[in-house]
């Protein structure tokens, strides 16, 4: 009888070991509400490699905030109900993919905005009546936007690498 059981569960561990993505990247998300998600995320969380709980993380994080924005909500169990229906049955990876496109959005939007910050100073710069030390305040500020947008070029492309890197396959 011992034997019987001892096998019985040797049996189904390993059914239950081959049900599970080889990749945990691919596991499913289950989210059908609020307390689905956090169940789900108590059991499978602590179970990821850390860099992929750093990265759904922060894309969740991300996912949180343009949800809010697309649905012009603050009510958080507006925002979460809105946000498991979008992320429920995705994989982890899909998510952590889709956290780095609003990313690169937000990125792409804030270069925009800070490019045309950059020509209203330089076309104030040029202004006849300007002392010398508004001109050089005019071209320290242009010089740190210009910083701004190089650091925001470079995020951007560190996130097309390792979307290109996920999406292939790897981490």
């Amino acid at each position: 009888m011992h034997r019987f059981l001892f096998a019985l569960l040797v049996f189904a561990a390993f059914a239950f070991t081959g049900c599970q993505p080889k990749d945990p990247l691919d596991v499913k998300i289950s989210a059908s509400s609020p307390s689905d998600y956090n169940d789900w995320v108590g059991r499978h969380h602590p179970t990821l490699p850390l860099e992929v709980q750093q990265e759904f993380d922060r894309a969740f994080g991300k996912l949180m905030v343009d949800t809010g924005a697309k649905l012009g909500s603050t009510d958080t169990n507006k925002i979460q109900n809105w946000l498991c229906t979008r992320l429920h049955g995705k994989t982890i990876r899909s998510v952590i993919l889709e956290g780095y496109q609003v990313e690169a959005d937000s990125i792409r939007i804030r270069m925009v905005v800070t490019s045309d910050n950059i020509v209203r100073l330089v076309q104030s710069s040029g202004a006849p009546d300007l002392s010398p030390d508004q001109v050089q305040r005019y071209t320290s500020a242009r010089t740190e936007l210009e910083k701004a947008i190089e650091t925001l070029r470079s995020r951007l492309s560190e996130i097309d690498a390792q979307v290109r890197r996920m999406s292939q396959g790897g981490r």
